[in-house]
């Protein structure tokens, strides 16, 4: 077996999925570079192997194509002409989390930050954002950010459009970078012109690479994407196809995991004290059990001015903004434990498992058990624990 993908940061957590299979089912020889297994593309054609786990753009998938040996294709988006298996990640599901998670936040301005060359990815990223916030009523700016390598190796980033962005920035901002690729250097030249992080723009990005987002102050908060899953059920994928047996599905394309809050987006965009402080409670004890009775005892407030408050900034009522809490950490439980169902009910504020069921349909349209069933599946085990 071979994988033709550099060793990045999601490249290895793909990695770590395939070794997970390989422990759990055994059998496989890798073929591999300085202990990774990786090798240039241009390689590839001589290389002897008998199947391959492929993630890269268009040049691998073609070199891949040429081999002719069983072979599945990981990351995405993937054309189904161009490779007739993949394991992929909904890079539109990802782009409308984003934009969730900023409207949860009482932001009402937002921008996407791309690099200038718009790969499928991040288009599509894109899209899932600016939909999302078009269903809320908002709208989304999109800005460009250039790389400029320099002779002596390094490379500087430039925001070609900066000055007249910046201007117009007169409230809160949510930033979505599409890709984590140079968002250090990009935040350093917001803090240089005098962005506070987060009170003046929440940034969130995708891929979830400690490195890049835990290395410094501030820490950002970002998707996580779930490439070992990809790798674990490429792995899985291959392993029929290399036994001659057909795949249940020939194309399956995961939800992110989540997003997992840091500092940099860790703040709540409301004008009021006492909305604010109302959203603050929620996300403290919505999954303790408490309603919107207890809340509005513990912080003295009117019940009814405190429902108009939330209808007008947020477009929600603060019992529906409970059920989001607490949805959100259910889909957490079920996409990284295996807790059974009830246990993620009562772990989430809900007494038994009906209610959970009710809202998380309501919320997701799906189950508790068949979202399982779409994140765990890589897991290897029961994916539907009652």
């Amino acid at each position: 077996m071979f994988c033709p993908f550099p060793p990045a940061h999601s490249a290895l957590d793909a990695i770590a999925g395939i070794a997970r299979y390989n422990r759990e089912h055994g059998g496989w020889r890798f073929s591999s570079t300085n202990g990774v297994p990786f090798l240039p593309v241009d390689l590839l054609a001589s290389w002897p192997g008998d199947g391959l786990i492929a993630m890269g753009g268009e040049a691998v998938r073609r070199a891949v194509a040429k081999r002719r040996i069983p072979a599945v294709c990981l990351g995405g988006p993937v054309r189904r002409d161009e490779a007739p298996f993949s394991v992929t990640t909904d890079h539109f599901a990802v782009g409308r989390l984003v934009a969730e998670h900023f409207l949860s936040k009482g932001l009402r301005r937002f921008t996407a930050v791309r690099w200038e060359k718009l790969v499928p990815i991040v288009e599509e990223r894109f899209i899932g954002f600016h939909q999302a916030l078009a269903d809320a009523g908002c709208s989304c700016e999109l800005l460009a950010v250039r790389y400029r390598p320099l002779k002596n190796g390094a490379g500087r980033v430039e925001f070609p459009d900066f000055e007249r962005w910046m201007a117009r920035q007169t409230e809160p901002v949510g930033v979505f970078f599409l890709h984590d690729t140079y968002n250090r250097d990009a935040i350093e030249i917001l803090q240089r012109h005098g962005v506070s992080i987060p009170e003046d723009m929440a940034i969130v990005g995708v891929s979830n690479d400690p490195l890049t987002c835990e290395i410094d102050a501030p820490l950002l908060s970002s998707v996580e994407p779930g490439v070992e899953r990809l790798g674990y059920l490429g792995a899985e994928m291959l392993d029929r196809l290399m036994k001659g047996e057909e795949p249940p599905q020939r194309h399956v394309v995961l939800p992110p995991v989540g997003i997992v809050e840091r500092h940099s987006s860790n703040v709540l965009a409301v004008p009021d004290p006492r909305l604010r402080r109302a959203l603050e409670y929620i996300h403290e004890h919505a999954c303790q059990g408490v309603g919107v009775a207890e809340m509005v005892r513990a912080l003295r407030v009117d019940r009814r001015m405190l429902e108009r408050q939330f209808r007008a900034v947020l477009g929600r009522t603060p019992l529906q903004e409970i059920h989001r809490v607490r949805i959100d950490e259910a889909r957490r439980l079920l996409g990284t434990t295996e807790l059974p169902v009830a246990r993620v009910a009562e772990s989430c504020g809900y007494a038994t498992q009906g209610p959970l069921n009710a809202a998380f349909k309501r919320l997701i349209g799906i189950t508790p058990r068949a979202y399982r069933s779409q994140q765990c599946a890589w897991l290897g085990g029961p994916q539907d624990t009652p």
